[in-house]
C-alpha cells in the first residue's frame, strides 16, 4: 500500500516539471527567432577586382561589405559550376596553383554567421609575362638575348613572323654551344644563336614564352642583319693576282686554306699567282662586332692571253718602268726615236746625242715606251719584231695600223676612256691606265720623274687629238681565276 501511495504522490510533480521545461524551450526558441530576425543581411560585395596576376596565381580584392563577418570565395572553370575555394575575413584573397591560360570565374559571397548574400563575379586568365629581347651580332651570327619569364617552360623564336626554333627554359646554351655563345652575364637572360641567318639579309625577330598549352604575347621586335665583309674579287696581273673587296668594316682578316694571310685595314691583298685551287676566308671587324665569314673558292689556270689580259700586261709593264727611278727619258737619237733598253738597240755614248757607242742606257722616249709596253708586256708579235729591229710606232694612225691589232676610236668622251688606250697628239703619245691616270715618258726635266704616272685631267685630255685602242690578244699566257662551288672542287 505504501509504494502505491508514493507513486501517486510524485505523478503531479513530474507533470509540473515537464510543463516548466516546455515553457523554457518555447521562450528560448522565441528568443532565437527574435535574434535571427533582428540580424541584418550582409550587403553584396562591391569593387571586386584583380589586383595582380601571374602565370599561376590570381590576387583578388573587394570593398568591405556592411554586416559581413567574412567572405566565401568560389571558383568556376566553365563559368557555370562554382566550387568553394576558401573563406576569409579579409577583403582580399590570393588563389594559387592555377593552370596558365585557363579562364576562371570568381564569386565572392559575404556572410555573418547567420545570413549570407550572393556575390559579384569576375573573370581572370593567368598568363605568362611578355618576354623582352635584345639583338646583337655574336661571332658573326645573330644573337638574341631573351629576358627570362617566370613559369615559362620554353621560348618560341620567330623570324619574319615564322617560327624557326623552340628553346627549353632549362637549356644550357653555354654548354650546348660553347664555341658560338658567350656565357650568360645575367641569371635572368638566355642567349639564343640563329645559326641559319644569311649574310646581308634584313631579319625581324620576336619571341613568345610558353607553358604547357599556353603562350605569352609576342615580345618586342628587333631588326638585325649580318653584314658580310664583302665579296672577294680576284684579278690576276702578270705573275701575281690581287684579292679585293668592298665593305664598311674597319679591320679585316684574310685566310687561305684556314691559314692567316694578313690582318689589314686595306681592302685588297696581292699574292703570287700559280695554277691551283685557292680557298679564301674573309672576316671584318668593327670594334666588338664581327662579320660572318665570307668563304670563296677559286680555280686559277694559266691560259692564252686574251685582249683584256694583253692590255693589263702592257699597262703593268709601263707602270713598273715608270716606278723604277733608274729609267729616264732618252736624249740620244737612237733612244729618242726607236731605242728599247730590253732589245739592246738604244746604244749611245753617255752625254752624246749621236749613235756611236757601246753602252746600254735605261732611257725611253714617249713613242718607243708605248711600243715596248705592248711588245714586252703583252708580247704582241708584230710589235716585238719591230722593237727588236729598232723600229717603233710613230705618232700617226698609219704608224699604228702598219703593225695591225689597232683601231682608231677617234676622240671619245673623257669618261669613256678605256684602260690601255693610247693618247696621240702631234709630238707626243701616252697611255691611259684607268682611274683618271695616265703614264708617259716625257722630256720635261729629263730626270727620274720624266717617266711617271700622272693624273689625266679633262684639260690635259683635251690636248690630245685621237685615241688608238689595242685589239690584239698578245702571245703570252695569263692567269685566269674562276670561282667554283665546293662541289666542283
Amino acid at each position: 500500500m505504501g509504494r502505491k501511495c508514493r507513486t501517486v504522490y510524485f505523478l503531479p510533480l513530474m507533470k509540473s516539471k515537464a510543463k516548466r521545461f516546455f515553457i523554457i524551450d518555447v521562450l528560448l526558441i522565441i528568443a532565437i527567432l527574435v535574434f535571427v530576425f533582428t540580424i541584418k543581411t550582409p550587403e553584396e560585395v562591391d569593387g571586386l577586382k584583380i589586383e595582380n596576376m601571374t602565370y599561376n596565381t590570381v590576387d583578388l580584392s573587394w570593398d568591405k561589405s556592411q554586416n559581413a563577418s567574412g567572405y566565401h570565395v568560389y571558383r568556376s572553370a566553365d563559368g557555370k559550376k562554382f566550387k568553394y575555394v576558401s573563406s576569409t575575413s579579409d577583403t582580399e584573397y590570393v588563389d594559387t596553383d592555377l593552370a596558365t591560360g585557363t579562364t576562371y570565374t570568381y564569386k565572392v559571397c559575404p556572410y555573418n554567421g547567420i545570413k549570407k548574400s550572393d556575390g559579384d563575379t569576375i573573370k581572370a586568365t593567368p598568363e605568362l609575362d611578355t618576354p623582352k629581347i635584345k639583338g646583337t651580332v655574336e661571332n658573326g651570327k645573330v644573337a638574341l638575348s631573351i629576358e627570362r619569364v617566370d613559369g615559362a617552360q620554353g621560348y618560341r623564336i620567330f623570324r619574319d613572323n615564322k617560327e624557326i626554333d623552340t628553346v627549353s627554359a632549362k637549356t644550357d646554351i653555354d654548354t650546348a654551344d660553347k664555341t658560338e655563345a658567350k656565357k650568360e652575364t645575367e641569371k635572368d637572360e638566355l642567349l639564343y644563336i640563329d645559326k641559319n641567318a644569311k649574310s646581308d639579309t634584313d631579319y625581324t625577330y620576336e619571341v613568345k614564352a610558353y607553358r604547357e598549352a599556353a603562350e605569352s604575347k609576342a615580345s618586342n621586335t628587333v631588326n638585325l642583319a649580318l653584314v658580310s665583309a664583302g665579296t672577294i674579287s680576284i684579278k690576276p696581273s702578270g705573275t701575281d693576282f690581287t684579292l679585293s673587296w668592298e665593305s664598311d668594316y674597319a679591320d679585316y682578316k684574310l685566310y687561305q686554306d684556314d691559314e692567316l694571310l694578313t690582318e689589314t685595314t686595306d681592302k685588297s691583298y696581292t699574292i703570287p699567282a700559280k695554277e691551283g685551287t685557292y680557298k679564301f676566308k674573309l672576316v671584318g671587324y668593327n670594334d666588338d662586332v664581327q662579320s660572318p665569314e665570307t668563304i670563296q673558292t677559286f680555280k686559277v689556270s694559266e691560259v692564252p692571253m686574251d685582249n683584256t689580259g694583253a692590255i693589263d700586261a702592257a699597262v703593268d709593264w709601263a707602270v713598273n718602268i715608270a716606278n723604277d727611278d733608274s729609267f729616264t727619258y732618252g736624249t740620244g737619237k737612237r733612244a729618242h726615236h726607236f731605242g728599247c733598253y730590253f732589245c739592246g738597240n738604244n746604244l749611245r755614248i753617255k752625254g752624246s746625242s749621236e749613235v756611236d757607242g757601246h753602252s746600254y742606257e735605261k732611257t725611253y722616249c714617249c713613242n718607243p715606251f708605248i711600243s715596248a709596253a705592248y711588245a714586252h708586256g703583252a708580247g704582241d708579235k708584230a710589235l716585238l719584231k719591230a722593237c727588236k729591229a729598232g723600229h717603233g710606232i710613230g705618232m700617226s694612225e698609219k704608224d699604228y695600223t702598219r703593225y695591225g691589232n689597232w683601231e682608231n676610236v677617234g676622240k671619245p668622251a673623257y669618261e669613256d676612256l678605256q684602260k690601255g688606250d693610247v693618247l696621240v697628239k702631234q709630238r707626243h703619245v701616252a697611255m691611259y691606265i684607268g682611274d683618271g691616270e695616265y703614264v708617259q715618258a716625257e722630256s720635261e726635266g729629263w730626270d727620274a720623274d720624266s717617266i711617271a704616272v700622272s693624273e689625266l685631267s679633262q684639260k690635259k685630255y683635251n690636248s690630245f687629238k685621237f685615241i688608238m685602242r689595242y685589239t690584239g690578244t698578245g702571245s703570252g699566257t695569263m692567269f685566269e681565276a674562276v670561282e667554283i662551288t665546293p662541289k666542283e672542287e
